[in-house]
């Protein structure tokens, strides 16, 4: 059954690790770069870092949006946690965990969620009319670029 977000990761997302060094500072100006030749919407949600004696902590969210027609917008949330951060000239020595989660937002202005009938019709059409659709084209599509994405992240770790 297809609600009004999509998924297509699993729940926990893609979980990329690693732990080594990394010119953090560049890979996210990539990063962000990678959604905008993509024609997404790049969102920084949070950038908060922790100080301590062993090794600083970070933690970075962030989204990208993509509209897709009059409805449907294609979404990648990515959510970054570093620990043991230690920066070592330019680069920085760090123990890393990157979650992908993707989802497609087939109504993204909630023109169908105002009420409860309007609410039912949205149903009926994303699960008989347009499901092939979804599952067809939308799916595959947003789960190619998040995947292509992920091997753009992998990329930095070697």
């Amino acid at each position: 059954m297809i609600t009004k977000e999509d998924y297509v990761t699993q729940s926990q997302g893609i979980v990329l690790r690693y732990k080594g060094i990394l010119d953090f500072d560049s890979f996210y100006k990539e990063s962000k770069k990678w959604f905008k030749d993509h024609n997404y919407i790049f969102n920084e949600k949070k950038y908060d870092e922790k100080f301590s004696g062993l090794g600083n902590e970070l933690k970075v969210e962030f989204s990208a949006k993509r509209k897709i027609d009059d409805s449907t917008s294609f979404n990648i949330d990515v959510e970054i946690l570093i620990y043991d951060l230690v920066k070592e000239g330019k680069r920085y020595k760090l123990d890393l965990a990157i979650y992908l989660k993707a989802y497609i937002d087939l109504d993204y202005n909630n023109k169908w969620q105002s009420n409860r009938l309007k609410h039912f019709l949205f149903f009926v059409y994303i699960n008989s009319v347009i499901r092939s659709k979804i599952k067809n084209v939308f799916e595959d599509k947003l789960f190619y670029e998040v995947t292509e994405f992920s091997d753009f992240i992998k990329e930095y770790f070697t």
